[in-house]
């Protein structure tokens, strides 16, 4: 029973990794918001744009709409001031800011797409944790590579 759980749970981060992506891709071309109520003091906002979503509230403004709304447009058309590139969290693609009566986060696709295709790659794997040395060299050493060139590249 727990065999098929695990392939469900792994099927749907694929479906999940799958929807990002495209999403991310759409980013690119389409600024998408929803933007509604949260009670009676704050309004809240989801955006994608430029390859990262965002999470915004904000206090209420008397010119704040009171029903929950959905805008798309090409990025072209309103370029906005957001700028999506600062304050990334060590080039993570987590970025956070807050102000009194307003705050932001926003995560990069990149980052959620790495996490749901590596959630769906343990899952779907089958549990054997037994590694003889060849498999823990080679893994080292690719490790070791990738340090490298991270810190070459930076």
């Amino acid at each position: 029973m727990t065999r098929y759980l695990r392939l469900a749970a792994a099927g749907f981060f694929v479906l999940l990794t799958i929807a990002l992506i495209s999403l991310w891709v759409r980013s690119y071309w389409w600024r998408d918001t929803v933007i509604g109520p949260a009670g009676e003091t704050h309004v809240i906002a989801w955006g994608s744009h430029h390859g990262r979503i965002a999470y915004e509230s904000m206090k209420r403004t008397s010119s704040s709409k009171r029903a929950w709304t959905f805008n798309s447009y090409p990025t072209y058309a309103n370029p906005g001031t957001w700028n999506w590139q600062n304050g990334t969290l060590f080039g993570s693609g987590f970025n956070f800011s807050a102000t009194p009566g307003w705050s932001r986060m926003s995560v990069s696709y990149l980052l959620l797409t790495g996490v749901s295709a590596s959630l769906a790659t343990v899952l779907a794997s089958k549990r054997t944790w037994r590694f003889s040395l060849r498999s823990i060299l080679i893994a080292t050493t690719l490790l070791a590579v990738a340090l490298g060139l991270g810190v070459y590249f930076l």
